[in-house]
């Protein structure tokens, strides 16, 4: 019977990852070639890489979910999650992690976008607490 170790695991999953960052950088540079722009292909990565962190914050996990997720982020801006109507159905535990961002762009509005695509930080511990 084979056995895989803790150890091995660790590094299968680190290797799934770089290789995840790497197809959504490729996607981005070649779709979105005027946001990536001035980005190297080191900082495209490490961008592509904070943005799956803060979608699997929000309990995302498919692979295509991290894509959307990626993209949006390069596309709208890079704290488009930040928005008040985006944060409601990405943070609401009564929708499946899994259907979660198709309902964020399901219900969302050209005017949704705009609002989303003006935020230009993450807020502050004081700010998220009101």
């Amino acid at each position: 019977m084979l056995r895989i170790t803790a150890p091995q695991k660790d590094s299968l999953r680190e290797d799934l990852e770089t290789r995840l960052i790497q197809r959504i950088s490729r996607v981005i540079r070649v779709e979105h070639p005027a946001q990536s722009t001035g980005l190297s292909d080191e900082e495209l990565r490490t961008a592509v890489g904070g943005a799956i962190e803060r979608a699997r914050s929000y309990g995302l996990h498919l692979d295509d979910d991290m894509f959307i997720f990626s993209r949006l982020t390069f596309v709208v801006g890079a704290h488009f999650d930040q928005y008040d109507f985006f944060q409601e159905i990405l943070t609401d535990e009564t929708i499946s992690p899994d259907v979660r961002l198709a309902r964020m762009i399901e219900l969302a509005t050209p005017e949704d976008w705009h609002e989303a695509a003006l935020i230009m930080k993450d807020p502050t511990p004081e700010e998220a607490a009101q």
